[in-house]
């Protein structure tokens, strides 16, 4: 724990996600001496806790576990990880979205609470963010940390080079288009958010406003709200013709595995493909 991967981007976050995956974890495994810790011993803990949790979050679990031991192969402490080649539960993406009708009327109930003869700075905040999440399909973590310098409304261009205090997910800044009503929007904001360094400051109060905001726009509640908005930008954008090589740079994946859970989603952009053949 205390020497974590010189390429991790947060060394306190990934200290506290190793803790929380290991907690379930070691209780089953945890007194077992190193040199005596078998890969029959891991399978079972994997057995036992996919009794009790999901498979994302077994993979979690044993992620931490695996670097633990490939660390103790660097120190020459043993000379094999049991955790070699052991099976792991499929990975689960999350499928949840909004409609299109649904994120009109967020993106309208939004616009309202902000627009008001007083607005205040937490609803504003919470209009942009949305927007940013629905119109780009930028990460929770990318809107929180976007800051004014970072945005080129001149010439319609931002530029995601933060997640909160850190680096974007991948590690890799990424230029996007700003789209014509999100740099309207945005303009009208930074007018009045001066001199804010951050382009939403939501604060602590954010995820209540969220909830409520939810709620009045009679939309879904998901369990990763925030990351529903950047699904239903990724559906729309291939619902209505776009590119699947376009959405991974946009989207800031590593690889295109990721993008391609989207493919399904574009029926008739695969049927325009394939009847480019003629025979």
């Amino acid at each position: 724990m205390a020497t974590s991967h010189p390429r991790v981007k947060d060394p306190a976050a990934y200290r506290e996600a190793a803790k929380v995956g290991l907690r379930p974890l070691l209780p089953l495994v945890g007194k077992i001496p190193l040199q005596k810790l078998r890969r029959r011993d891991i399978e079972a803990a994997r057995d036992k806790l996919s009794q009790k949790y999901k498979p994302n979050t077994v993979r979690a679990c044993l992620r931490p576990l695996g670097s633990a031991l490939s660390w103790a192969i660097s120190q020459e402490l043993i000379a094999q990880s049991p955790m070699t080649k052991i099976p792991l539960p499929r990975r689960q993406y999350s499928t949840d979205r909004l409609s299109t009708e649904e994120a009109k009327r967020l993106l309208e109930v939004a616009k309202q609470r902000a627009q008001t003869k007083r607005p205040t700075k937490l609803h504003y905040s919470l209009f942009i963010g949305v927007s940013l999440a629905i119109r780009l399909g930028l990460r929770r973590g990318e809107v929180f940390g976007l800051r004014w310098q970072d945005v080129d409304l001149l010439n319609h261009r931002l530029t995601v080079a933060r997640s909160y205090e850190g680096l974007p997910k991948n590690g890799k800044p990424r230029t996007l288009p700003i789209p014509l009503p999100l740099a309207q929007e945005l303009t009208e904001w930074k007018a009045l958010c001066a001199p804010s360094l951050l382009v939403c400051p939501l604060g602590k109060m954010g995820m209540i406003a969220f909830q409520k905001l939810l709620s009045a726009a009679e939309c879904p509640y998901f369990a990763r709200p925030w990351h529903a908005l950047r699904h239903t930008f990724a559906s729309l954008l291939v619902e209505q013709g776009g590119n699947i090589l376009a959405l991974k740079e946009l989207l800031g994946h590593s690889s295109l595995d990721m993008t391609l859970i989207y493919s399904h989603l574009a029926p008739g952009a695969l049927a325009g493909e394939v009847g480019k053949i003629k025979l």
